[in-house]
């Protein structure tokens, strides 16, 4: 179960959509920071803290912000996000392996790099089921 909302990710991120909607960043980020970080001992606060930098680096990969912009002859924009793989790109995502003092992200994030990730993520529903022929909630 997640331990953040929107409102903590709005605190590192301000994405400009605000009807952008969060749950699915959260509990993707939830469930990397379950799968790898649990076994650390770390305390509710900072499993909270890296989940909250953690999802704001998969928003940030779907929803970038640009970091400059210029109208002058020529129309540009630039983005806050770096050529790199996986949690190296972006700030957050760097961020979240600074907390994790333990290196199960940097782990994770150079398994994934080099192509040798042999473990598996889960994610849980938390929908309900209808019974009488309606889409799944």
């Amino acid at each position: 179960m997640p331990r953040i909302g929107e409102f903590d990710v709005r605190q590192i991120f301000e994405y400009p959509d605000d009807e952008l909607n969060t749950d699915a960043f959260i509990n993707a980020a939830s469930s990397i920071v379950d799968s790898v970080c649990l076994d650390s001992g770390y305390s509710e606060e900072k499993l909270t803290l890296i989940e909250t930098w953690l999802t704001a680096h998969l928003v940030a990969i779907k929803h970038q912000i640009p970091s400059s912009q210029s109208v002058g002859g020529e129309v540009s924009e630039s983005y806050q996000y770096t050529l790199s793989l996986n949690l190296n790109s972006t700030m957050y995502g760097q961020q979240a392996m600074l907390i994790d003092t333990d290196g199960n992200l940097a782990a994770l994030n150079k398994k994934m790099k080099e192509g040798t990730f042999t473990g598996s993520l889960s994610a849980s529903w938390l929908g309900i089921a209808s019974n009488e022929g309606v889409p799944y909630v």
